[in-house]
This record gives structure tokens, sequence and C-alpha cells, in this order.
């Protein structure tokens, strides 16, 4: 008693954030504090614009027995005090002895519907302790009330509760628990909000692209970066914070969380919640998107009128935000092929511009950088990518080389191939494969296969996939990368042509069907997603557009035909899938052509469609047939190549003009494209014996 000491008392702060749209979806919120089943708090707050404000904090101090265990419960309600419990957050930890441990508790759009009425107010058996609760947070703590528990319990069972979707322990280890910094909870400010910034969802997401989830995985095969947000669409009418009209509603997933989403190599893996959602109709997409400035995380709360932070992240006012770290300066992008930067709140500079009709300013494009040279190869046929890797077919042989993104050494992934003539090099594909493989065809008259390479074993001799078969010409992975389609000619007379499937690498032919009717001999490309499969046929003299809307199906659809000449009869119009839509080349009248594929009967919109000559002006042997590429980013990307005045062009893949960008000019025959979240990738096609791949970088 006479001791000098001065003891340090501990606090456990109860942090509460939403992604929710309030008093829409929940209108109060009920905290309560118990030990050993005596109800110590319990008070209920109304939330939103005429109520508390989220996110808040709540501090709770030990009594006398510091040791006790702690069981907080947050239910949420809609409709008052006696509303409907809609969600239910669980914990039961301790409080620590000798400093202040953030407890998150957020209540998440996952978790609703994850309670049950019980009849009986009991959290377990009555003992004697207690906790204080203390006005420390930005909750008040005055309650004339007899605290009593609220009669509901988790759906997922005795000590369980729901986080974001997904049924976990209760019990919280406080030691593992972070110090409590308020700017890791405010979005970098006090318990105010002020010098805090807030997510902006409708801005940061209304224009995102459509994310094609694996339903076995809940995951999307998607290069992540520092920019990346994920958001779920609600259906209509329900959830989610919506756009003024009311016409979208979202709800943000937090980045590289345990209980949000999080990055595993080149993909984005989702709450199993999410899955659910998707298959029950709740929620109608997933949007991905690296425009925002800031990454949502734990530590920034969402903008609105219920929310205590005021200031949206923007370029010039807030700043990425690591997790509990607030950098009050302007982010700054670095090109990860030169080395060099510019200020992202600095305007870009106007661009190019395509003619009279288009090439508007575009700043997404970093126009005020020009294109650099990536790597000179001999005859680069076409490209693709992983999020780390740019891989390279040679149009001369069929070599396959690859180099990382930002630059480096060249590597050799498949030798070329032998056993078929030159005049075959345009059969010859590759394609990301099953899992983290690379697939490429050999279009050999005899003994035709596909070989696939794990990209995960360095070293690792290709293996043929498939074998035995009269030709191979075309093979694609589906863009949720669940499904490998070929193209195969089963005889000599193409009696048996067909496209055939496998879901896992080595797995047993499965023939989709056959397309071999008529003079059909030959498919040039296919490409997927995961509910359509579309490919360009050779029809006598043309080439035929079609589709199919599920695997297997049976029933091919016309997408559209391609009318060509002697000189275009071997630059088969190139394809890509986006959603609903599929765009295509049209090389002989100089277009770029959108199909909708969801009407009974398909309508078409010309989005290029400047060009009064044949685009194709080399020689056949050295020219390159345009191609077209559908980014995350919602922009479709396009070569458009009359021979050294060659330019790769943008527009939104929901244009409905003629109106374009210039994204670089003054390339010789540009072909192949493929674009990740910071650049633009394309080969110039000069001859069979040279060719550079080219890079632009793109704002964040």
């Amino acid at each position: 008693a006479c001791s000098s000491k001065t003891e340090t008392r501990g606090q456990l702060m109860l942090s509460m954030q939403t992604d929710l749209s309030l008093p829409k979806d929940v209108d109060t919120v009920r905290i309560e504090v118990s030990t050993f089943g005596k109800v110590n708090f319990a008070q209920d707050y109304p939330v939103g614009p005429n109520g508390a404000k989220i996110p808040a904090t709540l501090g709770v101090l030990a009594g006398s027995d510091k040791a006790a265990p702690v069981r907080i419960r947050i239910i949420a309600k809609l409709g008052g005090n006696n509303g409907t419990a809609r969600l239910l957050r669980e914990a039961v930890t301790t409080v620590p002895g000798d400093r202040v441990a953030n407890l998150r508790m957020p209540l998440q759009y996952l978790s609703l519907g994850q309670v049950v009425q019980t009849g009986s107010g009991s959290v377990g058996t009555a003992h004697a302790s207690g906790v204080q609760i203390q006005g420390v947070g930005t909750l008040d703590t005055t309650s004339s009330a007899e605290p009593v528990a609220d009669p509901v319990q988790s759906s997922c069972g005795p000590d369980m509760t729901s986080d974001n979707g997904t049924c976990v322990s209760v019990n919280v280890d406080s030691e593992k628990l972070p110090e409590y910094v308020p700017a890791e909870v405010f979005g970098g400010g006090d318990e105010t909000g002020a010098g805090g910034v807030c997510f902006d969802t409708v801005v940061a997401m209304d224009n995102a692209a459509d994310g094609v989830v694996n339903q076995d995985e809940c995951a999307i095969y998607r290069a992540v970066g520092a920019n990346t947000n994920v958001s779920l669409l609600v259906a209509t009418g329900k959830e989610g914070i919506c756009n003024d009209a009311k016409t979208r509603c979202f709800v943000p997933l937090d980045g590289e969380s345990e209980s949000g989403w999080r990055s595993d190599g080149a993909k984005i893996v989702l709450p199993p919640a999410v899955c659910k959602k998707l298959k029950d109709g709740s929620i109608t997409s997933v949007l991905v998107s690296d425009d925002y400035f800031v990454q949502k995380k734990p530590g920034i709360p969402t903008c609105g009128p219920w929310s205590g932070v005021k200031t949206p992240a923007s370029a010039d006012g807030g700043a990425p935000i690591d997790p509990g770290v607030i950098d009050a300066g302007t982010p700054d992008r670095t090109d990860a092929t030169t080395g060099g930067g510019e200020d992202a709140a600095s305007p870009p500079d106007a661009g190019g511009t395509g003619d009279d009709a288009g090439g508007e300013a575009d700043s997404g494009v970093d126009a005020g950088v020009s294109p650099t040279q990536l790597v000179s190869l001999p005859g680069v046929y076409s490209i693709t990518g992983d999020g780390a890797n740019l891989y390279m077919l040679s149009g001369a042989g069929g070599l396959v080389q690859s180099i990382p993104l930002k630059g480096g050494t060249v590597t050799s992934r498949f030798n070329p191939l032998t056993g078929f003539s030159p005049s075959e090099n345009y059969a010859a594909r590759m394609s990301l494969g099953l899992g983290n493989s690379l697939v490429r065809t050999n279009p050999s008259i005899v003994g035709g296969y596909f070989e696939t390479l794990d990209l995960t074993t360095p070293g690792i001799t290709p293996a043929p996939a498939a074998s035995g078969i009269y030709k191979i010409s075309a093979v694609t992975v589906s863009s949720d990368r669940s499904t490998m389609y070929w193209y195969q000619s089963g005889s000599a007379n193409f009696s048996e042509n067909g496209l055939s499937y496998c879901t896992t690498n080595g797995c047993p032919q499965r023939s989709l069907f056959y397309i071999g009717e008529g003079s059909i001999a030959q498919v040039h490309q296919i490409v997927a997603d995961g509910s359509r499969v579309a490919w360009v046929e050779t029809s006598g003299d043309n080439f035929a557009i079609r589709y199919c809307d599920a695997t297997p199906c049976t029933l091919k659809k016309d997408a559209g035909s391609v009318q060509t000449d002697a000189a275009h009869q071997f630059a088969p119009p190139q394809i890509a899938l986006s959603g609903s839509d599929l765009f295509y080349t049209d090389l002989f009248n100089g277009r770029i052509v959108r199909v909708d594929l969801l009407p009974a009967n398909p309508t078409t919109n010309i989005i290029d469609d400047k060009v009064t000559t044949p685009i194709l002006v080399a020689p056949q042997s050295t020219a390159m047939p345009n191609s077209v590429f559908v980014a995350p980013d919602g922009y479709m990307y396009w070569s458009h190549a009359p021979g050294t005045a060659g330019e790769i062009r943008r527009a939104p893949a929901s244009a409905t003009t003629t109106a374009f960008t210039v994204v670089a000019s003054g390339q010789a025959n540009p072909g192949s494209i493929w674009v990740d979240k910071s650049g633009v990738y394309w080969a110039n096609y000069s001859n069979p014996a040279s060719a550079s791949v080219m890079r632009m970088s793109l704002l964040p």
C-alpha cells in the first residue's frame, strides 16, 4: 500500500467498422459486454447521419479479476432497438494488463443473416466478476437501464461467430492483438476523423470491370497491384453502398486481409461466402479495379453520411495507406520498365488523337511517356502474360520465350517446333494453361499435339497433353482458368473437325461438339470465359465467328462473318470476350465490331470504322492481323497496322461511338496485344527475321 510504484492499467479498445450503408442496411447497433455470464454493459446506439458515426470505438478496462474472460457481442439491427437482428459479431478474450489493444469487430455484409432468435437472454453461466466500460472511445457509455443480454445467438453454433460469412471461433488471444492506434481505425486521423481519409466506394468501383470468378477456388486469376480494389456488385434493391441513381450497389472488400480478399501469386482469393452469394443470386458479380488512389484496407473506413471520416482519398488530398500508416504526400508512380516516374497528380499530356471523330484526351493513358522497347526477338507472333512474365511466341518455328514484365533476361520456355512446313507457322498457338502452366500447339500435319509446361518448376521438359490427333491449330484456357479448349482435325478430309475441352492437366479428351460440316476446314482462334466459348472458323473464302453459351454445348450460334480477299485470306479476324460482348477485328473493312450476345438476334456496334483502305498493306508474308484485347480496366485495346504508320488504340469496352484514343503511334505493323494493370504490351512484327515487343505505361 505504501509502494511508490504506479500500476499501468491496460485496456481493450473495441473498434467497429462497416461495409454496409447506414441506416439503409442497419440502423441500430447494440453492444454487450459480460464476464462469466454476468452482463456488465448493454446499450443500443442508433447509427447513421443522425446517430453514432462509424467507425466507432469503445474502451473496456479489466475488473477485479484481471484474468477473467470478457465476452463482447455486437448486434446489428434494422428497425430500431426492437427491430430485426441482422448480424451478430462476438468475441471472447481478456483485457491486456499493461497496454491498449485493438479488437476489430467489423459489421460485414457477408455475415448478414447468420443470427437466430433464441427467446433467452442468457449468455452463459453466471459468476461474480465484472469489467468497467470507460468513455475513452467515441461511443457514449451512459445508460440507466439494467443491462441484459439480447436473445439472439449465432447460427454458426455455440462459441462460434461469423467473420465475413465464415464461421470461426469466438476465442481471441489478446496477446496477439495489435496496439490501438487511432490512425489505424480512422483512416489516418484522430478519433474525431480529423486528418483521416475514407474510401469513396462508388467513385472507386462504379466503372470497375467484372472479374471472372473461378467458383471451384473462389478466386479471380488476375495480377494484383498496390491500388487493386475488389467490390461485390449486389443485386439491385438489396444492401450495399449505392450510386445516386440507386442502379448499382457495392460492398467493398478489405484488401490483403484475412477476412477480406488476399493475393496468392497471380490470383485474388475471395472469402468463400462470396461464391455462395454468387450462386444464390444475392450478388451479381465481383468487380476489380486498379484506378482508385488507395487500396481499401481495414484501417480505411468507407465514405458516407454515416462515417465520422469525411474526406475521400484523392490523388492530391489523401494518400495510399499501408496497414496503419498514413502518408500525407502525393502518391508517385514508378514506371516498371524505365525506372522513371511522374507525379500521379500531374495532368497527362493530351496524347494522340484518332481523327476528327475521335481521339479525345484519355487520362488513363500515360501519354506524356513514349513507348519503350522491352525486347527484340525474331518474328514474335503473339504475346500473353500472367502478371509476372510476358510470354512471346515466334512465328518462325513456334519458339516460346518469356521476359519479366519489369524487364530482365529472356528465357526460352519451348524450343522451336519441328515436323511442319513454314507455311503452317500461322497455326502455332500458345496460351496460359490450367493451373500455373503454359500451353503450345504443334500444328504438324501428322501426329499433331499440344504441350504443357509447369511454370512453377523451371527445367521441366514439356510433355504432350494430347497426341494421336490429326492436327491441333488453336488452344486457349478460359479467363477463369477452369477449362482448356482446343481445336482438332480428326481425319485428313476434315470430317471430324471439333472442339474438345479438359478441366485438369492430363485429363481425358472430352468432345465439346463437332463443327466440321460443310466447307469448314480450320479454327484459327478460340476464346472463353466461365460461361461462353467463341471461335473463328474458315468458311469457304471467308471467316465465320461463332460461339456457344455453356460447356458442354451442342448448339453453335453465329456472331458474325468477315469478308476477305486474296490479300487477307490468311489474316483471320481476332476476337475477344468481355461479359456478354464479343469483339472482333474486320480487317477487310478496317473496323472493330462489338456483338451483344445476349439478345436472341445479336446486335452489333461499329467501334473503329475510320479506315477507308484495308488495314494490312504489307505483303501477307510479313503482315500481321490486328489484335483486340479487352482489359480488366474496362477498356478495349487494338492494333491498327498499316505498315510503319501503325497505332495502338483504345476505347471504353462499352463504347457506342467511333471515338478512340491513340495510345502509341508510328509503330511498325503492330499485332498481338496484352494489357495488365500498369501497361500495354504489343508486338511490332516487321518481318519474320525481326520483331520488337513494346510497352506503354498506363497511369495508376
